[in-house]
């Protein structure tokens, strides 16, 4: 998974790898969170998305 920067509150995810666990994923969101990032944008089952932390 890479993580892109789109501005220091808003973060782009991409999944590279293909095996991303919910465990994973939470604690990528707490780890950005925590880093002041207030929402991210990802796709999720083809679809963009985007949510607030």
């Amino acid at each position: 998974m890479t993580v892109d920067y789109l501005s220091p509150k808003h973060a782009s995810l991409s999944n590279m790898s293909g095996v991303i666990n919910r465990e994973m994923i939470n604690s990528l969101k707490q780890h950005l969170k925590d880093n002041g990032v207030l929402s991210i944008t990802f796709e999720r089952h083809g679809m963009i998305r985007t949510e607030n932390l």
